[in-house]
């Protein structure tokens, strides 16, 4: 077409000239003194006289090169732009947006530069300035020292914010390689970024959340360009609805991977044939983030065989090498292509089925699931994984996973391409799971004690029959309870994860509520297991209630007189430490009372050792009665006892229950139709009058005892006070 009469000729001068004054730009702003005040739009004169020699010149094919001869122009000034272009004011607006986005206090360009490690703070400060200038329109990476996280490798990227204020936003991401990402992670996304494979993240609503560059040098879109976006956006009219219901079907429950192949929209015209695989993409905790897009470029669309050539070499030799069958179908259903992993699986030769009907090889129990699948694969999109059984040479049928995509031409489905996968030995693995797992189930279902599995949590995934006969509950109702609700310290075992981490296997006691409300105790035994891929808690749990029992009977029996049921020296030396520990704290005083029966040896040698069993059994009750209720009354031995009297005023109080258990022995005691006349002799001292410390104190009360009886029978004697005037009382009951 010829522009106002002008001949060809004359194009291609005004071009040269164009070209020559482009040129003249770029030598300009390349020799500018770094002083000089050039506005930063001049950076874009050469790409605006480029263009114009490629719009003057009316040519589409033109105007694409142009679009990439300005880029190039622009890469090799765009040094001296951002030389020209930045001010210190941005540079410092720019860095103090990062280092906010980096969770830290804004700060200069030179905080920024220096918390990068010593080797990345020329090329942090470079990346700083080609951001400030508008040459830089993706994420960079460096490896910064950060406060409290140490040295990390951080993606980053910062922009102008919209309207006309100085404002500078930035995004930032942690690019640090997990120790616990399986090695050799990082290198697969290496290679495919060799094999061009653009890599595009999104949110789950299906709106970009990060771009590659290998996405940028294929579709000519800048991040910021299209982050937030909806990535079904980006796709040609035509197909935009399919693939938009498409990319939602791997986010649902069971939705697998999605293969298909589409046309995608360039930023400077045309479309760009992709063959699109896309996964969901989860976080450290197992979130659902959203989907991991991989987009491999196609030079033309059409028929499976061409689609597969059209990818390239690199491509070609993956498939041939892959383990797995991958197949392509026309729109007829018969077979296309197939890889050699087909004859090393099934045994048969390519040649021989290819141009055949694929369901030729399908089990004829399944073809009625196979022409479903890839019958609606036109309405519905991508299907989810699923399993048929194929024909092996051998004579054998093998168990194979299926997944299929739509090969799509002018928005509709011409065909299907896919992988086919041999699950034999996998189905064989769950199979003896299974058996495993039914096993497990008859041990814990027939097991004598209440088994328990539940979560981090703490929510119950499985119990047996004695632990809901046990609990009180049924099976369901206890299934929808939690262990806080059963165990009563169910907040006091956080320690016990540390364990159970390191594969050990916890042992500890608590107690469990019932239905009813009352509670028990139990051992536990707690052990770290795996289903389904997660970490679970197995409690085997024992009711010890009869041990506990016996427990608290042979403490008893450790610490108390058999006969009398009173504390017995054990015991008493035990409390008399503690009561005079609470004194010494408190400033009270304590008083300790040795008894020794008058004439019970009589008793013995006359009415025998069981009526003296007898009376020592109503002389301990006499003793309890006679005291409050805090007091400890003990048999020391024999037929002697020792009381603590705890907070008392002085002697006074003490001799005033001395005198109530002289009265007591001052009747008669009604033995077994005996009517016997004992006594006592009482022997009292005083902490801290008499003495500081227990073998002291108790020395002393014998010492008044054998002063009291010396005196006669019924008599009461306390030490005089050591530290005043020496005072003597003696009480003198007469039987």
């Amino acid at each position: 077409m010829r522009l106002g009469g002008r001949s060809g000729t004359a194009r291609s001068v005004v071009a040269v000239a164009l070209l020559v004054a482009a040129l003249a730009a770029v030598v300009l702003l390349a020799l500018a003194p770094p002083v000089t005040a050039l506005p930063a739009e001049w950076s874009l004169l050469p790409a605006l006289i480029l263009s114009t020699i490629f719009v003057r010149a009316r040519r589409r094919d033109l105007v694409h090169a142009g679009a990439r001869v300005a880029a190039t122009v622009m890469q090799a000034v765009s040094p001296v732009a951002a030389r020209l272009s930045v001010t210190a004011a941005e540079r410092d607006a720019a860095a103090g947006a990062v280092l906010r986005a980096l969770q830290l206090d804004p700060g200069p360009a030179r905080a920024l530069i220096g918390l990068a490690r010593e080797a990345d703070r020329d090329a942090v400060s470079q990346a700083l300035d080609r951001m400030v200038a508008g040459t830089e329109n993706g994420l960079v990476e460096h490896v910064f020292v950060l406060p409290r996280r140490g040295e990390r490798r951080v993606g980053w990227f910062a922009y102008p914010g919209p309207g006309s204020d100085s404002s500078w936003r930035a995004l930032v991401r942690d690019v640090t390689p997990d120790p616990r990402t399986p090695r050799g992670a990082d290198h697969e996304l290496r290679l495919l970024e060799d094999l061009n494979c653009a890599v595009i993240g999104t949110d789950r609503e299906g709106k970009i959340s990060s771009w590659s560059r290998a996405a940028e040098r294929m579709l000519g879109y800048d991040a910021h360009q299209v982050l937030g976006k909806p990535m079904a956006g980006l796709v040609t009219p035509p197909e935009q609805r399919l693939v938009q219901r498409s990319l939602l079907r791997p986010l649902r429950p069971g939705g697998g991977a999605l293969n298909l192949v589409s046309r995608f929209r360039h930023r400077y015209g045309g479309a760009v044939g992709v063959y699109l695989v896309a996964t969901v993409r989860r976080g450290a905790q197992g979130e659902l983030e959203g989907l991991a897009c991989c987009l491999h470029p196609l030079d033309q669309l059409g028929e499976a065989g061409q689609v597969l050539d059209a990818t390239g070499e690199r491509y070609s030799s993956l498939v041939e090498s892959a383990h797995d069958i991958i197949y392509t179908l026309g729109a007829d259903g018969r077979l296309t292509s197939l890889n050699p992993a087909f004859e090393t699986v099934t045994g048969w030769s390519r040649n021989d089925w290819l141009g055949r009907p694929f369901l030729d090889l399908v089990h004829p129990d399944d073809v009625v699931v196979a022409e479903e699948r890839f019958g609606n694969m036109g309405e519905e999109g991508t299907p989810p994984p699923f399993v048929l059984r194929i024909k092996a040479h051998f004579g054998a049928w093998l168990t194979v996973e299926i997944t299929a995509a739509p090969l799509l031409a002018e928005g509709a489905a011409g065909g299907a391409f896919g992988i086919v996968r041999d699950i034999s030995e996998r189905i064989r693995s769950e199979e003896a799971l299974r058996e495993s797992e039914s096993r497990f189930r008859t041990l814990v279902e027939y097991a004598a004690d209440p088994i328990l599995v539940h979560d981090r949590a703490g929510r119950l995934l499985d119990v047996n029959h004695v632990a809901c006969e046990t609990l009180g509950y049924s099976r369901e109702e206890l299934l929808a309870r939690t262990m806080a609700d059963i165990d009563l310290h169910s907040g006091e075992e956080d320690w016990a994860w540390q364990g159970l981490e390191q594969g050990q296997a916890i042992t500890l006691e608590t107690e469990y509520r019932r239905s009813d409300g009352s509670s028990f105790p139990v051992e536990v035994r707690l052990v770290l297991i795996e289903l389904a891929g997660e970490e679970h808690v197995l409690a085997l749990s024992r009711d010890v209630t009869e041990r506990k029992q016996a427990e608290r009977r042979l403490d008893h029996l450790a610490h108390h007189d058999t006969l009398t049921g009173l504390p017995n020296r054990l015991l008493f030396r035990d409390r008399l430490d503690h009561a005079l520990i609470k004194a010494q704290r408190s400033g009270t005083r304590l008083a300790l009372c040795f008894l020794d029966l008058d004439r019970f040896k009589d008793v013995n040698d006359t009415l025998g050792h069981t009526m003296g069993d007898t009376v020592l059994q109503h002389t301990a009750r006499w003793l309890r009665e006679a005291v409050r209720q805090g007091d400890t009354v003990a048999r020391f031995g024999g037929d002697e006892f020792v009381i603590i009297l705890e907070e008392v005023n002085g002697a006074d109080d003490a001799c005033l229950v001395g005198r109530k258990i002289l009265e007591c022995f001052s009747q008669p005691m009604e033995v077994a139709g005996h009517r016997l006349l004992l006594g006592t002799s009482i022997g009292i001292s005083l902490y801290p009058d008499h003495a500081d410390d227990a073998d002291s104190l108790l020395r002393k009360a014998d010492s008044a005892m054998y002063r009291a009886k010396q005196q006669g029978t019924n008599r009461l004697y306390c030490l005089p006070d050591e530290a005043g005037p020496k005072r003597q009382r003696e009480l003198d009951f007469h039987v």
